[in-house]
């Protein structure tokens, strides 16, 4: 699951419903004890917004947050895929494979993943 930090944020029940109860439910009680499901979540929710109920012990295999590259790690990956580009700061990934795509690494830069966007 992509991108649901309204799904998993402190007041879910009042903004989503019952939507995170439901999720929950998929891996949990009669319904998930029979199922061998592990998901994926990811937001851009800061890790201490989310619910309690998503990030307890025993619910939550792993949280971990992927911060944006120093300025000299970022050169350094660019470096390694051939770009001469120099970072002014740091750099998210998705800015990086925007830098060597040679789009700039901006808020608005849109598209799918990591491919280029056609038109």
């Amino acid at each position: 699951m992509e991108d649901t930090g309204e799904l998993l944020s402190i007041d879910a029940r009042q903004s989503v419903g019952q939507a995170l109860s439901r999720l929950l439910n998929t891996t949990e009680g009669l319904l998930g004890q029979g199922l061998r499901v592990l998901l994926l979540i990811t937001t851009n929710e800061e890790l201490g917004k989310l619910n309690p109920a998503v990030t307890r012990f025993g619910r939550c295999l792993s949280a971990i947050e992927f911060a944006s590259l120093t300025r000299d790690e970022a050169a350094s990956w660019l470096t390694r895929f051939g770009s001469k580009t120099e970072p002014s700061g740091p750099l998210t990934l998705s800015e990086l494979y925007a830098t060597i795509r040679g789009d700039a690494p901006t808020a608005s830069t849109t598209g799918l993943g990591f491919l280029p966007q056609d038109g």
